[in-house]
């Protein structure tokens, strides 16, 4: 006789269950920030842009 497909057991409710409670756990965690540095990084050149025409606006 065939195995019963598992899907159909009332054990997959546990594993979700499970899976959505690791799930709030890992939400609760603080994020990297890392992203954040990386992000401002792109912001240099317009800075220095900026900059370059004020200097260049008010020092020709």
């Amino acid at each position: 006789m065939n195995k019963p497909d598992k899907r159909f057991d009332l054990s997959a409710i546990d594993d979700q269950k499970a899976i959505i409670e690791q799930a709030k756990i890992d939400a609760r965690k603080p994020q990297d920030r890392s992203v954040s540095h990386i992000t401002a990084l792109t912001n240099i050149p317009w800075l220095i842009g900026i900059v370059a025409i004020i200097w260049w606006t008010y020092f020709k």
